[in-house]
């Protein structure tokens, strides 16, 4: 029999992991809410898993549209110059932070496409103006207390204008729109050959199509079963 001292201890041990179970899935909630569904546990492990599927199904597309003659789509004029694993990584976790809200999908697309595009131009400036320098660009931003993508892009940008009004980077020449939307919706068509998102259409008022991104229950068991990982 457990001594008084042992119950109390067992006790508080099924309060600590009940506390820790809740406030778990009380951060995913939160994550899920404010669009940071891919730092949750289940979302980085989900991000892992999907990163080289998607990578499979963009190589195959430039391999197959090598041999075919006529015009490429935009997209694949652009992708066989760019970093591949950097462009599934920054497609796949931004399509995870979209699945638990319905979303447009130029809207997800747009967003891939600009975050590819921040990220090339953050990779030029860290060539231009070295590694030391950019290690102060990121000491500035937690110096702010706020460490977000957004200040983050703001504080690099602001450096990329000094640099460029002392004639020591070449300015950014922006990505036309369109580029970055055709870029992003063609990451969005290697993610739906995993299964785990669908699109949905629907019509407006006016007779036009749109569609959306959604996640299917293939993906949804997955979570499932990935968040009881966290219970056993």
């Amino acid at each position: 029999m457990l001594s008084k001292e042992q119950q109390m201890e067992d006790a508080w041990e099924r309060q600590m992991l009940t506390v820790g179970y809740e406030r778990y899935h009380a951060n995913c909630r939160k994550a899920a809410n404010g669009g940071n569904e891919s730092n949750t546990s289940y979302g980085i492990s989900l991000t892992k898993e999907l990163i080289v599927p998607v990578i499979d199904f963009i190589r195959k597309e430039i391999k197959e549209l090598r041999g075919k003659p006529g015009k490429k789509p935009t997209a694949y004029e652009f992708l066989p110059e760019l970093d591949l694993d950097v462009v599934a990584y920054i497609a796949v976790k931004t399509i995870i932070d979209s699945i638990s809200s319905r979303q447009a999908l130029t809207s997800v697309a747009n967003r891939i496409g600009n975050k590819i595009e921040d990220q090339i131009r953050l990779d030029i400036l860290e060539d231009q103006i070295g590694n030391l320098n950019m290690l102060k660009i990121e000491k500035w931003v937690k110096n702010t207390g706020d460490i977000n993508y957004k200040n983050f892009k703001k504080a690099y940008v602001f450096a990329e204008k000094r640099k460029t009004e002392l004639e020591e980077v070449e300015p950014w020449q922006i990505w036309p729109m369109g580029h970055k939307t055709v870029l992003g919706t063609a990451c969005i068509d290697a993610f739906l050959s995993t299964g785990f998102i669908k699109l949905t259409q629907e019509k407006n008022n006016q007779g036009n199509t749109k569609y959306y991104i959604m996640g299917t229950s293939d993906l949804f068991d997955w979570i499932k079963a990935n968040k009881m990982q966290w219970n056993s």
